[in-house]
C-alpha cells in the first residue's frame, strides 16, 4: 500500500521548521497552496529554498473548493 502524509501548513509559514528534515530524506514532497496571490507568494518562497519541491496549484481557490467541485460533478 502507498503511502500519503499531509502537513497542512498556512502561506504565512512556507518554510516551518521540520520541512528541511523532509527534504533532506528525499521524500516525495508537493505544496498545496492556494491559487491566489498570497498562495503564490508562499510557493514561490518555499520552491526557491527547495527546487525540488513541487507545487499542485488548484483550478479552483483552494484545494476544498476543488474537492467540493469534483463532488458536484459526480452527483
Amino acid at each position: 500500500m502507498k503511502q500519503l502524509d499531509l502537513a497542512p501548513i498556512g502561506a504565512e509559514s512556507p518554510n516551518p521548521a521540520w520541512l528541511s528534515h523532509l527534504v533532506n530524506r528525499n521524500m516525495k514532497i508537493f505544496c498545496g497552496f492556494d491559487a491566489d496571490e498570497t498562495g503564490d507568494r508562499a510557493a514561490k518562497i518555499m520552491l526557491r529554498q527547495y527546487p525540488q519541491i513541487k507545487r499542485l496549484r488548484p483550478d479552483k481557490h483552494d484545494w476544498n473548493e476543488e474537492l467540493k467541485s469534483i463532488k458536484a460533478k459526480s452527483k
